[in-house]
């Protein structure tokens, strides 16, 4: 017990922090008798089942049965507080969002979709079929395969190649002197 009590809590305080739950030290004092409890009850079973194989030693067998013991008690706990999801910290409470987008947001995104429709008319009609019917249509790869004739495998090696040139085209048509580089890229 003496070995291996503070690697007990360590283990019970470092599942406590993962979850977001305070324990007082009463609980963290409980967890730790319970830990020892389960190790030793019925002859030591819980001890004589560690063989040490895959390079697992004793203090990871004994901070595998805190982590499991902690989480068997926040699981069964009755309190409000054992559970974090329900628990929200003032610091994670933020403004409301916009509801609706700003004017700016507007002509960012219609230009945004000006320069992809024209570098879109760039690329062949093969490029366009498939970035039309994947990207803007939302239709499953499976199906594009089919109309454009590809396997299965290649129908995605087409369309990371004509979603590579449409960003190159997208990129030079805002990298060209005298047009605006305010747009922001997709």
């Amino acid at each position: 017990m003496r070995r291996f009590s503070n690697l007990v809590y360590a283990s019970i305080q470092g599942v406590a922090k993962s979850k977001a739950i305070m324990l007082s030290a009463q609980d963290k004092d409980d967890l730790h008798s319970t830990v020892f409890v389960l190790l030793f009850e019925h002859r030591c079973r819980k001890l004589r089942q560690f063989k040490g194989k895959n390079g697992c030693t004793l203090a990871t067998w004994i901070r595998m049965i805190a982590v499991r013991a902690v989480l068997d008690h926040l699981r069964h706990r009755k309190d409000a507080l054992a559970r974090p999801e329900r628990v929200v910290s003032l610091d994670m409470i933020c403004e409301p969002a916009q509801t609706e987008p700003s004017a700016m947001s507007h002509l960012v995104a219609d230009e945004q979709k000006r320069l992809i429709e024209e570098s879109l008319q760039t690329l062949s009609a093969r490029d366009q079929l498939m970035i039309r019917m994947h990207c803007l249509e939302s239709r499953p790869l499976s199906q594009v395969a089919q109309v454009l004739r590809l396997s299965a495998t290649n129908v995605h090696s087409v369309k990371h190649r004509a979603i590579a040139r449409l960003k190159k085209a997208v990129d030079s048509r805002i990298d060209k002197p005298g047009e605006e580089k305010s747009v922001a890229r997709k």
